[in-house]
């Protein structure tokens, strides 16, 4: 039966919840529709297909890696906090530089959408940036000083 990017993120966060390891060629169709849906995905369910792949230790292929970045890119501007802290936080995982214009696109974002961002968004974007060995910029990331 057909699978679209709903069951094969249902499937991959059930594999990876349950810590199971997940056969060569259930990865290998899993990829495939991956690879087809890229291009409609949501920031959520590119965000969601690379962490659970990290999850999985599946390093996602090449052809994969490439459309999940394109798509990444086109949505960056318009990412919420989650969906930013999600995909660094995805890369730095897979140990997968994002190339340099998604990663600047998901810096920018980072910066713009820092004051919206909890505790937990914030220091996962600083870990994140720390993996992918970048600096977060010094306006966005601290607060003013309350003047007496």
């Amino acid at each position: 039966p057909d699978m679209d990017i709903n069951d094969l993120i249902n499937i991959l966060e059930a594999y990876a919840d349950m810590q199971l390891n997940l056969a060569a060629s259930l990865w290998a169709a899993l990829e495939r529709t991956a690879q087809g849906d890229a291009p409609k995905m949501s920031a959520h369910q590119v965000a969601t297909t690379l962490l659970v792949s990290a999850k999985l230790g599946h390093q996602p292929s090449t052809l994969l890696a490439q459309a999940l970045g394109r798509r990444a890119q086109e949505l960056a501007p318009a990412m919420n906090p989650e969906d930013v802290v999600d995909t660094l936080n995805a890369y730095a995982q897979l140990m997968l530089h994002p190339g340099e214009l998604l990663l600047q696109a998901l810096l920018l974002r980072a910066e713009q959408v820092a004051p919206e961002m909890d505790a937990k968004e914030v220091a996962g974007t600083l870990s994140a940036y720390a993996r992918l060995e970048q600096e977060p910029g010094s306006q966005s990331w601290s607060r003013p000083t309350p003047t007496p």
